[in-house]
């Protein structure tokens, strides 16, 4: 059997015609300011936070930021920025699909974190909800 990865794979791929997906089916895509995502429903986040950036709503946007959590483990998030009405440090996740280590976060995180953590999931194109904000260690 052979294994290909990185650029021989997409090469592969793109030579059969074929797309590469994530294990939950998503499609990765680039958001307008050309970052990549794993999703297109996190790029089309990542272009609103740019926006509310620009508008003076958040400052720091931070893409895909490595927080670290306990004893060496660091998470990947999605964004971080700083809501400029409360000056509150926001971690931000979106999400599509639940995994076990995006909930072994959760628990972890007022214990461990910095900030607050935040759970956002897409109600239709261009349509956010918050689900969960949870506190950090400092912002207790």
């Amino acid at each position: 059997m052979i294994v290909l990865r990185g650029q021989k794979a997409r090469d592969m791929l793109k030579a059969l015609k074929m797309k590469a997906s994530s294990k939950f089916g998503a499609t990765g895509s680039r958001c307008f300011s050309g970052h990549y995502h794993p999703s297109k429903g996190e790029a089309s986040r990542c272009d609103c936070l740019t926006l509310m950036q620009k508008g003076g709503v958040i400052s720091g946007l931070e893409i895909n930021p490595s927080i670290p959590l306990w004893l060496g483990r660091r998470y990947k998030a999605d964004f971080r920025y700083i809501e400029t009405s409360s000056g509150r440090l926001i971690v931000e996740d979106f999400k599509g699909a639940m995994t076990r280590d995006w909930l072994l976060v959760k628990k972890a995180w007022p214990n461990y974190g910095v900030g607050w953590l935040r759970e956002v999931h897409s109600q239709g194109p261009d349509r956010y909800f918050t689900k969960c904000e949870i506190a950090g260690k400092v912002e207790k």
